[in-house]
């Protein structure tokens, strides 16, 4: 997608569509696991409270490295986080 179509897809918030989704995806998962707060889910990642936030409000999104680690310890997978689907199918240890 080109820079401009890219730019025209952002929501009034300024994060792109799926990115939000995303976002709010995370927050969904971290909540059903007894997180109740970000930060408490941030320790358990290891990274700054901060990051994790930006996270779910989707200023921005994170590694492939966090993505992996995110599905482990939320029992969710990474096709959930990412686009949406198969919620019921976990990446397996």
């Amino acid at each position: 997608m080109s820079r401009g179509a890219q730019r025209l897809a952002k929501t009034a918030e300024g994060a792109p569509p799926a990115r939000s989704a995303f976002g709010a995806r995370l927050r969904a998962a971290r909540e059903s696991k007894g997180f109740e707060h970000a930060y408490q889910f941030a320790d358990r990642l290891g990274v700054e409270h901060e990051t994790y936030r930006s996270w779910e409000r989707a200023d921005r999104e994170p590694c492939i490295t966090h993505l992996r680690d995110i599905a482990l310890k939320l029992d969710v997978s990474l096709d959930y986080l990412i686009i949406g689907t198969l919620p019921g199918l976990a990446l397996k240890r």
